[in-house]
């Protein structure tokens, strides 16, 4: 490669010769750059002086390099006395921290080894007392299910009796043994004919050094539940549903109401705080909730506790814990919110684009089931930006008001797609189902924006008939249905079925 520079001079340099080399000039063949032009930064030669340079402020280039020789000199002294000694005190230093870490590290290794023994002790103790509880679950649960299978022979047997007795009696000419015939069929039918049996679950718990039964974990126990027979003409629906009670809560708009009992219900409206109100109209606690806006959903917790949803942080917080009690999947955000009969949170969640929809069931802090597609791998959920309510009926059907397809989509337990229910085409306006609950006799309760009323069903999503009320809905211990009026503010308590 041609060298840039050439020789030109020797100059002195203190009591040094310095021997330069110039560049050669870009734009004129044959010319040396033996100045610099300070307006423009460059080297230029004689010929651009008179022309692209004229009139520009010009130093000698040697002069210059002069004073950078004493700026490197003045560098390399600096370097020498101050810079370098302290990389090498720090390179020392460096070495003795790592000899000390290493000495540290084989401390700990040894503390920890000691530690895990009685640890490991700890453990066998805990594993020897839950294996012990896991026998006595397993027989006390063979014992009941066997109890109530000795019933049911039982009572078949007295069946059969009664059936061969009556084929005798149907054949028989005996004036007296026919009309003194009776059987009282009717008590048949109170006798529990199904049994559930949800398996005993183990869920781990977060580490807490200070309660030891939580470091290991849970053991939950089987859950044997007897379904009675449904009697066609029980739970009747009333000709007219009628108001129990009515009182102004001044929280306008109101946002969402939970029943805490059949004289207590906790209600937000479009703010931070969560009051609760007894059936007088008494407000008897407030509460600041944690969001940036106002909770999108709240639920009662199987042990009474006010839950309610963080959209913006995107959690579940429970009023009696200090740290969030559910804090949703990367990606994810809580909208809707149900905690079931066995303490088991439901929480309907989309994505952060609103694209995707789901129903995630909690067991504590662990995901025990994601319910987002159907057997075809299609989605049971549409996106968009509304909500999606959720809740649990009293077979386990889990039943969802899609807002943003504007139908009510019910799954069984283990999510598979079971009715679809798209409002009634006698219905003035389109249906666009909101609020969702269910009560002890399986009827769905469907909010309907469109109509300003309520939908009623059944159990299999049969439309039986509408309430005109509407508003935001919750059903207390008693069967009656809490309805929270949008724009006034007002909550009526409900009546609407003979028995619940």
């Amino acid at each position: 490669m041609t060298s840039l520079y050439s020789p030109h001079e020797i100059v002195k340099y203190g009591n040094r010769k310095l021997y330069l080399s110039f560049p050669n000039c870009k734009i004129h063949t044959g010319e040396i750059c033996t100045v610099e032009c300070q307006n423009c930064n460059v080297e230029v030669c004689i010929k651009c002086l008179s022309r692209e340079h004229n009139g520009h402020r010009i130093i000698e280039i040697h002069n210059v390099v002069e004073e950078k020789k004493r700026t490197v000199d003045k560098d390399t002294v600096y370097l020498i006395e101050t810079i370098i000694p302290k990389f090498e005190k720090a390179d020392s230093e460096i070495v003795s921290k790592l000899a000390a870490l290493n000495a540290r590290c084989d401390e700990l290794e040894k503390s920890v080894k000691e530690r895990g023994k009685d640890w490991h002790r700890l453990i066998e103790d805990m594993v020897e007392k839950n294996n012990r509880d896991i026998s006595e679950m397993r027989e006390s649960g063979i014992r009941t299910i066997k109890e109530y299978q000795k019933e049911i022979k039982k009572v078949l047997k007295s069946l059969h009796e009664i059936t061969l007795q009556n084929k005798k009696i149907s054949q028989s000419f005996n004036v007296s043994d026919i009309t003194k015939y009776e059987c009282d069929i009717q008590k048949y039918l109170k006798i529990p004919l199904k049994i559930e049996l949800e398996l005993p679950t183990f869920v781990f718990k977060d580490i807490d050094k200070d309660k030891l039964d939580q470091i290991f974990g849970e053991l939950r126990k089987a859950k044997i539940q007897t379904e009675l027979i449904h009697r066609p003409d029980s739970d009747k629906l009333l000709d007219k549903a009628y108001e129990t009670g009515t009182f102004p809560t001044g929280i306008i708009p109101l946002h969402k109401l939970a029943c805490l009992s059949a004289e207590e219900v906790w209600i937000t409206g479009q703010n931070k705080t969560i009051t609760r109100f007894n059936k007088h109209g008494f407000a008897t606690a407030m509460v600041t909730s944690t969001c940036s806006d106002y909770p999108s959903d709240i639920s009662i917790s199987k042990d009474g506790h006010l839950l309610y949803i963080d959209a913006g942080n995107h959690v579940v917080n429970d009023l009696h814990q200090t740290t969030a009690r559910i804090t949703a999947p990367q990606g994810w955000s809580p909208s809707g919110l149900f905690s079931t009969k066995s303490g088991d949170l439901l929480v309907s969640m989309c994505t952060f684009d609103e694209e995707r929809y789901k129903i995630v069931r909690y067991e504590g802090k662990i995901i025990t089931q994601e319910i987002e597609k159907d057997e075809q791998g299609s989605p049971l959920f549409k996106g968009g930006h509304k909500m999606l309510f959720v809740t649990e009926n009293i077979n386990g059907d889990i039943c969802a008001s899609d807002c943003n397809a504007n139908l009510v989509t019910v799954v069984n337990k283990k999510g598979t797609l079971r009715y679809r229910y798209k409002g009634q085409e006698t219905m003035k306006d389109k249906f666009r189902p909101a609020n969702i609950v269910t009560d002890s006799a399986g009827r769905v309760l469907v909010k309907d924006t469109g109509n300003k009323c309520l939908h009623v069903l059944d159990q299999e999503c049969r439309f039986l008939r509408n309430l005109d009320f509407y508003g935001a809905m919750s059903v207390d211990t008693l069967g009656q249905l809490w309805v929270g009026e949008f724009k006034t503010g007002i909550v009526k308590i409900i009546r609407y079925a003979e028995k619940l």
